[in-house]
């Protein structure tokens, strides 16, 4: 019975706020500078849809939605509105009051923002309060509208999970290393790509002496001698 007491307090002191924020601009007066109204394109990257519900129609209705919990440091209020009467009359105040209260109580010391929005019209507000719970009430009077809230994540920005390809250079191979010639056999190229320099040499793949060392012995190739034996 108390909450009851309470809520409608709050939506009484909502309609009212409403009523000075619409002679005074027709549009939101924020209460704090973390409230930008009508923000454009772009102030809300990442969008990420937290709530969304409509209501209103002829005469005077109140309505209190469901508590969402923003992860991020802003968040996105949209409102449209739509005219039930045939005749709008302004000076009536035709339109929709909504208000955004941190935490689960719609009261005086959690309003973070009011916003007024002229029936048949549309506007965003950008409201910067941090990361926390919070909860909305609307008014209206003669109005349907819906309200759409969304949680501005920062994440899909431009070039950011595209598959783009990056704008660093591609690494380069290095030169490919400049390979060892291959030693001709029968030659001294044997010595000079790394090969034994002194007797026995080894034979070649066909199983001969290379002409510089022609003995052919048991273990190996040795050269001309005056006194080497080929055995």
């Amino acid at each position: 019975m108390q909450k009851s007491y309470a809520m409608m307090l709050a939506v009484v002191a909502l309609v009212f706020l409403s009523v000075l924020a619409h002679m005074a601009t027709a549009q939101d007066v924020p209460f704090n500078d973390n409230v930008t109204s009508n923000p454009g394109s772009g102030s809300c990257p990442g969008a990420r849809e937290l709530l969304r519900r409509s209501g209103g129609g002829p005469g005077t209705t109140r309505n209190t939605f469901p508590e969402f919990t923003a992860n991020s440091a802003s968040f996105l209020v949209s409102i449209s509105t739509t005219a039930t009467s045939a005749t709008p009359n302004p000076h009536l105040g035709e339109g929709v009051s909504v208000g955004v209260y941190e935490g689960g109580e719609a009261t005086l010391e959690a309003n973070v923002a009011s916003l007024f929005v002229n029936a048949g019209d549309s506007q965003s507000s950008l409201i910067r309060e941090g990361t926390g719970t919070y909860s909305i009430a609307a008014a209206s009077t003669n109005a349907e509208y819906t309200i759409i809230v969304k949680e501005c994540t920062g994440a899909g920005t431009e070039g950011a999970g595209t598959g783009e390809a990056s704008s660093q250079p591609a690494s380069q191979p290095g030169p490919s290393p400049t390979p060892n010639p291959i030693p001709r056999q029968g030659s001294r190229d044997l010595l000079d790509a790394g090969g034994p320099t002194a007797p026995p040499f080894p034979t070649m793949s066909n199983g001969k002496c290379p002409s510089e060392w022609p003995v052919k012995r048991i273990d190996g190739c040795y050269p001309m001698g005056p006194t080497s034996n080929e055995r």
